[in-house]
């Protein structure tokens, strides 16, 4: 099989985005090491993701608790915010504030009270989903003519003179090969570049893979932290979905890319510093509810991984002898679009065409803003007849995921018969979120679902709670065995699959707690 799409996108795993600090935020600590390019381009960003994905991106606002005896003066920690407000002037966030003592303790009473000498106020935004926020970029591209090619392992880059001439590829899924050509060859493999450059080349070191660790335990703060710890690094403290996320670690990694986990010493560190400022109680492994990890693709450079910048490189390999292949090192999810523009801009000007990016202006499929919501919400009330078995809570929730497409999902048994009585499409998955089985159903017709992990993780929201679907997943794998013709063996293994992926969250499903989950 040959083909040559208009362009060819080969999806990972999602194995970085799903497990950052799901934050679209410019990078105060970047201040400290003068790299003041990379946060007025993070904060610029910052208020373009705001614009074209209003309903994944909100504002939230942080305190930077300020100790005595910690190395940091008040006027220090002044100077840095008042900076940062420079940088983002004209965004749309309010600037900083500095409280005192009081004030402080009046929002997070749980803080450590001795030696607390105040706090600077200030926002950011936090990613709400950032599997469906990178689902939607992928779908927004298939709509203006994008080819997307979901679980394909490159096997081979075949290359003719001074150029690839094509990819050989492989589907996962089927065990089928199959060639694809481009005019270019864009490398976004994330921490897996060098793995990617190697099929070229003899040798590739570009990126340096740091290892970036959080702890999601029972919610106990409403207002989201960020503090340094005992060995100066940065770490967050985020209410996230009726949990608190705690994170992150920055360590070296070298190991399987798609295995990575938290260790007993991650965890016992992220402990230790969180402790270290909240008194009013204390965490212990029992505290935890899971964990996730993953790495993170720096360029590669000697040093401390938390003081490896966060810019990213984009290598023209045409030095190197291949003149259509280009591959992007470091970087972060704030500037993912950035990134992705002068990589076009580069290949356009190598074809001579002169067009300008415009995706700063195009909203994500699914995109509303505040008013949009409210008012797309009441009308649903009208149009549903908010009752028990469409309460507002499930109606919010799809449109929260699915904008103004929430009808085709909720009305999805009206408008298919067949899946009537398979689907029951306003029955709940289960009792922790809202969820419906309808839901299973959109997301392998028009998600490009083909794998439970797929649906759990990545297209609903219910494998990120704390009950991981242990009542639900059965059902959810046998509606998909339906849908998508599994046999009962291939079944089996999506539910095999499912109970790894948990082992390396750190569940209470892990036969061995806090040690390698591979043993």
């Amino acid at each position: 099989m040959s083909s040559t799409p208009k362009f060819a996108i080969a999806l990972d795993s999602d194995e970085t985005s799903s497990t950052s600090s799901k934050l679209i935020h410019g990078g105060l600590r970047y201040l400290e090491s003068f790299d003041f390019k990379l946060v007025r381009q993070a904060l610029k960003e910052r208020e373009i993701l705001k614009k074209i994905a209003p309903h994944l991106v909100k504002e939230i606002p942080f305190l930077f608790p300020i100790y005595r005896y910690s190395g940091k003066r008040k006027i220090t920690i002044k100077a840095g915010m008042v900076l940062y407000d420079f940088f983002s002037l004209d965004g749309s966030l309010p600037s900083h504030q500095m409280l005192n003592k009081t004030e402080v303790l009046e929002r997070v009473p749980a803080l450590k009270e001795e030696t607390l000498n105040g706090a600077a106020l200030f926002y950011d935004c936090q990613l709400i989903n950032p599997e469906r926020f990178c689902l939607e970029n992928i779908l927004d591209a298939c709509q203006i003519g994008a080819t997307a090619l979901n679980y394909v392992e490159l096997k081979e880059l075949k290359k003719e003179k001074n150029r690839i001439n094509s990819l050989v590829l492989k589907d996962i899924i089927s065990g089928k090969e199959f060639n694809i050509k481009g005019k270019y060859i864009v490398n976004a493999a994330g921490p897996w570049v060098d793995e990617v450059c190697m099929k070229a080349f003899e040798n590739s070191n570009k990126i340096k893979g740091a290892k970036g660790v959080h702890l999601f335990v029972k919610k106990f703060t409403e207002h989201p932290i960020i503090s340094n710890t005992s060995d100066k690094r940065t770490f967050f403290v985020i209410p996230w979905k009726n949990m608190t996320m705690i994170g992150t670690t920055d360590t070296d990694y070298k190991g399987d890319l798609g295995s990575t986990y938290a260790t007993k010493e991650d965890i016992s560190y992220l402990l230790k510093e969180t402790n270290n400022i909240f008194e009013n109680f204390k965490l212990d492994y029992n505290d935890i509810l899971y964990t996730i990890a993953g790495v993170r693709p720096l360029i590669s450079k000697k040093g401390n991984e938390s003081k490896i910048s966060r810019r990213h490189t984009i290598y023209d390999h045409a030095k190197e002898g291949l003149e259509n292949f280009v591959s992007i090192g470091g970087g972060k999810i704030t500037t993912y679009r950035k990134i992705a523009e002068e990589v076009v801009d580069l290949i356009c000007k190598k074809m001579n065409i002169k067009e300008n990016s415009k995706t700063a202006d195009m909203i994500l499929p699914n995109a509303l803003n505040n008013e949009e919501r409210e008012s797309l919400i009441q009308s649903a009330k009208k149009e549903y007849r908010i009752n028990e078995k469409i309460n507002e809570k499930l109606v919010e929730n799809l449109i929260d995921n699915y904008g103004n497409k929430y009808h085709i999902v909720l009305e999805y048994d009206k408008n298919h018969p067949a899946f009537r009585n398979m689907c029951m499409s306003k029955r709940r998955i289960c009792l922790c979120n809202s969820d419906i089985l309808a839901q299973v159903v959109y997301a392998v017709k028009y998600e490009k679902a083909k794998k439970l992990n797929d649906v759990l993780f990545r297209r609903l929201d219910i494998g990120n709670k704390n009950c991981f679907a242990e009542d639900s997943f059965d059902t959810i794998s046998r509606l998909m065995q339906t849908l998508l013709g599994w046999d009962d063996e291939r079944t089996r293994k999506e539910e095999e699959d499912y109970s790894k992926f948990l082992e390396l969250r750190n569940t209470k499903h892990r036969k061995k707690i806090y040690d390698n989950p591979q043993e």
